[in-house]
């Protein structure tokens, strides 16, 4: 899948950037390490992370790195054997996309300025679309052809079962009172019985997690969410899960403090079947074997075309 991952990743908007340190080369194409930054700096953005926390010494870094550059010389490979099937209408397409492009930005001026800081101009960006438009098309034309047969989604999903299941879930909020060196134990137990005869009074839980609960869940009335066995400290979870739906506990003590949980909905354990996981498994597959297709042709496309490495991470 990683092949397929990077495919069409920034074909169009890292190459176009000044030329930096080159750590690889495909045929007379350059693979520069600002391209593989880019695309390691998107990477982490997406999982929340700032790209400029991370150390670039860490083993799993480096080990991402060479990830990258092994995807984008598979996709330069495929490239070179897609420029041989290029589209008719392929500066029609390019054209379009370009205009596309302009309209994600509320003034063309503001596209101008974009290129320009990126060091590029109509000319280039308009090269890279061609070739994203071309490779795009080579991968779908192998994709058509592509059947997957009943039997083999039937025989997947009987070995596969375990990943079609979904674990017993609760949905439960929580008021923590903590017991450390601001508040020792004593004091948290008396909180807690006092929060708890509040609860039993008929006061709102959300209201009152939102006023006593010491936990960063207090400002969305102590809402935790669903989660499965195992997700919290045992205490936690023996009281979540006995705990009936609509109700709340007593008071309970755990490693953190003392809770009061409420439990507002319970899914029990389930196994998908067949018929309502049909179209995903066709699809993991139709995956599966377009990657192994292309694999082929990248080990095909390394026999005509001079692949080197010159940096290791």
């Amino acid at each position: 899948m990683r092949v397929l991952l990077f495919l069409f990743m920034f074909l169009f908007a890292v190459s176009v950037f000044a030329a930096d340190v080159t750590v690889a080369k495909v045929g007379k194409v350059n693979i520069s390490e600002k391209e593989v930054n880019i695309i390691l700096n998107d990477i982490v953005m997406k999982q929340g992370i700032d790209p400029r926390t991370i150390d670039q010494n860490n083993p799993k870094v480096a080990e991402v790195k060479n990830d990258i550059v092994k995807n984008l010389v598979q996709r330069e490979i495929l490239l070179t054997l897609a420029m041989k099937s290029i589209p008719k209408d392929i500066d029609k397409k390019t054209s379009e996309s370009y205009e596309n492009l302009k309209k994600k930005y509320k003034d063309p001026k503001d596209f101008e300025n974009a290129m320009k800081s990126a060091g590029t101009n109509e000319k280039e960006v308009k090269e890279k679309i061609k070739k994203n438009l071309i490779l795009e098309n080579y991968v779908n034309s192998i994709a058509k052809d592509i059947k997957i047969t009943e039997q083999e989604k039937k025989d997947f999903y009987e070995k596969n079962k375990d990943i079609f299941k979904d674990p017993e879930m609760v949905k439960a909020s929580h008021i923590l009172i903590k017991v450390d060196d601001k508040q020792n134990d004593k004091d948290a137990k008396s909180k807690i019985d006092s929060i708890y005869k509040e609860l039993k009074s008929g006061k709102s839980f959300e209201e009152l997690a939102k006023k006593y609960s010491q936990d960063g869940s207090a400002a969305n009335g102590g809402d935790l969410g669903f989660f499965p066995r195992g997700a919290m400290v045992k205490e936690f979870e023996n009281v979540a899960f006995s705990t009936p739906a609509g109700k709340f506990s007593e008071p309970f003590k755990t490693q953190y403090g003392y809770h009061i949980v409420k439990v507002t909905e319970k899914r029990p354990a389930k196994t998908y079947t067949y018929e309502e996981v049909s179209n995903h498994i066709e699809g993991k597959l139709r995956m599966d074997k377009l990657k192994g297709i292309l694999d082929k042709k990248v080990e095909e496309g390394k026999k005509s075309v001079k692949v080197e490495i010159l940096k290791k991470y």
